[in-house]
């Protein structure tokens, strides 16, 4: 998880009383998932062919191990990210479909394997004379051991939560009003310090640039003096690391 219960009972000033750690602890989650979708980026039927000598993705029948184009970013490496927001990165993550041009049928292919860090996956057979193509989403910043600013995000989010249906309420005893300042009640100025946090997080990660979900067109071009067996071949000038 990017965050812990006893950060938000920390920043949000939530006793045992106000809500129990399993109640926290969904807020949390929620607040990951939230977070997530607004940093990843999605990549449908990116099509497997040589990046460089040393993610030559060769399908040759002897080769398992296949890399994403897109482990590099703006600013560093990229990361393999939570496609089905589940709080968890693991092989459902992504999904490797397979072309075979002499049936002209397409099926799925089992995954054994994902490397997070380097973004590759491991086939459990190693295929020949078909084409594959991969859906998944990448992060610019490390899911498994999150920064400090990614972790108050969660924490300042997931502590606004606590706050829905109840800030801003005016509260009276007897004939004494008690309504929120010009700042508003405390889950709207720690919602408003989450967003402060968010964008110096796509600053230092990507450079506030958030979501593209397809491949450019640009990427899938006739290629110019060497075309590929299904009549096409790639842009290996891409702009597009």
């Amino acid at each position: 998880m990017w965050a812990f219960v006893a950060d938000v009972r920390r920043i949000a000033g939530i006793t045992t009383t106000d809500y129990t750690d399993a109640e926290l602890q969904d807020f949390v989650e929620s607040a990951q998932k939230e977070i997530n979708s607004k940093l990843i980026t999605k990549v449908v039927r990116e099509p497997v062919y040589f990046i460089d000598e040393y993610r030559s993705n060769k399908i040759n029948g002897t080769n398992t191990t296949f890399f994403l184009k897109h482990w590099r970013g703006n600013i560093g490496t990229n990361f393999i990210a939570d496609f089905n927001y589940d709080n968890n990165i693991d092989t459902t993550d992504l999904r490797v479909t397979q072309y075979d041009p002499n049936t002209q049928l397409e099926s799925d292919v089992t995954i054994t394997s994902i490397d997070i860090t380097n973004c590759s996956f491991t086939l459990t057979t190693a295929p020949s004379n078909v084409q594959l193509y991969v859906s998944y989403a990448y992060i610019p910043l490390d899911p498994v051991v999150p920064t400090g600013i990614l972790k108050q995000c969660v924490s300042y989010l997931a502590g606004s939560y606590t706050f829905i249906g109840t800030d801003g309420f005016i509260m009276q005893f007897g004939n004494v009003k008690i309504q929120p300042g010009q700042s508003g009640g405390k889950g709207k100025q720690l919602y408003e310090k989450y967003q402060e946090l968010f964008k110096l997080l796509q600053i230092n990660s990507n450079g506030g640039a958030v979501v593209g979900e397809m491949v450019s067109i640009d990427d899938v071009l006739p290629y110019q003096g060497r075309i590929n067996r299904y009549g096409w071949g790639y842009n290996l000038n891409s702009p597009i690391p």
